[in-house]
Formats: structure tokens, C-alpha cells, sequence
């Protein structure tokens, strides 16, 4: 039992990288693609 627990453990501490890795890699993605549409929202309101 104590081994299979261990395991779940390891699962989630390797899941909750894996989740802080996608968390930076979206943000970067958002922040990008707001950069890129804000001249554009800009040249439409004008």
C-alpha cells in the first residue's frame, strides 16, 4: 500500500510540473497574442 501511494504521490507531483509547465506555456501564449492584437483593436477603433 505504501508503495502504491508513493507512486499516486510521485503521479501527482510530476502531473502538477506538467501542469506549471502548460500554466507558463499558455500565458506565454495569451500574452503573445494579446501583443499582437493590440495594434490591430487600435487601428479598428481608429
Amino acid at each position: 500500500v505504501s508503495g502504491e501511494s508513493l507512486a499516486q504521490q510521485l503521479d501527482a507531483q510530476h502531473l502538477g510540473d506538467l501542469d506549471d509547465e502548460l500554466h507558463r506555456r499558455v500565458i506565454n501564449a495569451l500574452t503573445t497574442l494579446a501583443a499582437e492584437q493590440a495594434p490591430a483593436r487600435h487601428s479598428h477603433s481608429l
